[in-house]
């Protein structure tokens, strides 16, 4: 099975490196890797460079001008010819043995090129501790039928089968920081299959634009998600003004409170 990792990345000079390494040192092999860089002026590609022989062939990258996170997401995903694609970004790292359990995970799963396979996630905060996310199959389901958040399922730890985005399509691109979140809700309402394992599979670094409060992105997100959505008047002001409010709060009270936060919905 031909599994392709994608990572995008624009002056990462700071963190590919251990990204990059981690992708390399996975216990299975059959791995394409395709790193798609937004023109970074840096020295992130000297480091790419550097590493592209010992991938022997199997790591491919462009670097060029782009639209944002998702428009690079995109681009690596049609660059992309393996049966499962999962997607590491550039300040982030996957565990030695990640595409090993997603592997084990796709042979037991039927027709797992039309699945979505979640694995669990580590979170590790800017004071150096971490924090185990772990999946969780009946938490994701409470979420998604309630059209909440989807607590349980980390995007950062999905491998995606191919036919998934064939038949659902790509990231909406015109979100500039929630479109994964709006590609899985696409999924579970398109009827795609989620199937889990409680296998760490990513390490995930507070800071990243996940994380960050950028109001003048995340708003305008909120607004086109809700015409989007179709959702009523009061609906749309609901969820906008809850979303603000997290926002809020996690920057007035910082990464403590988050923590909590984060414990209360993943148990």
């Amino acid at each position: 099975m031909k599994v392709s990792i994608i990572t995008i990345a624009f002056n990462s000079v700071a963190s590919i490196e251990r990204t990059i390494q981690s992708v390399l040192n996975q216990s299975y092999k059959d791995i394409e890797y395709i790193i798609v860089d937004g023109a970074s002026k840096d020295g992130t590609l000297e480091i790419i460079k550097k590493y592209e022989p010992l991938f022997e062939g199997r790591l491919f990258w462009s670097s060029e001008r782009d639209k944002g996170i998702y428009d690079a997401m995109n681009k690596g995903i049609r660059k992309s010819s393996g049966e499962l694609i999962g997607i590491v970004n550039s300040d982030d790292w996957l565990e030695n043995n990640a595409v090993e359990k997603m592997v084990e995970l796709a042979n037991k799963t039927p027709n797992y090129e039309k699945c979505i396979l979640c694995g669990s996630l580590k979170f590790h905060y800017q004071d150096g501790t971490e924090q185990l996310m772990e999946s969780n199959e009946a938490r994701f389901h409470q979420g998604m039928k309630k059209d909440s958040l989807n607590y349980g399922a980390y995007h950062p730890s999905m491998f995606v089968g191919r036919d998934v985005y064939n038949t659902i399509g790509l990231f909406d691109d015109h979100l500039r920081v929630i479109a994964d979140t709006d590609f899985i809700s696409r999924c579970y309402k398109g009827g795609i299959k989620f199937e889990f394992t409680k296998a760490v599979i990513n390490n995930m670094s507070d800071g990243g634009a996940s994380n960050k409060m950028n109001l003048k992105k995340r708003i305008p997100d909120m607004i086109y998600s809700c015409k989007k959505n179709e959702y009523n008047l009061l609906k749309a002001y609901w969820k906008t003004s809850l979303y603000i409010l997290k926002l809020a709060t996690k920057a007035l009270l910082g990464e403590n409170l988050m923590r909590i936060y984060r414990l209360r919905n993943i148990k």
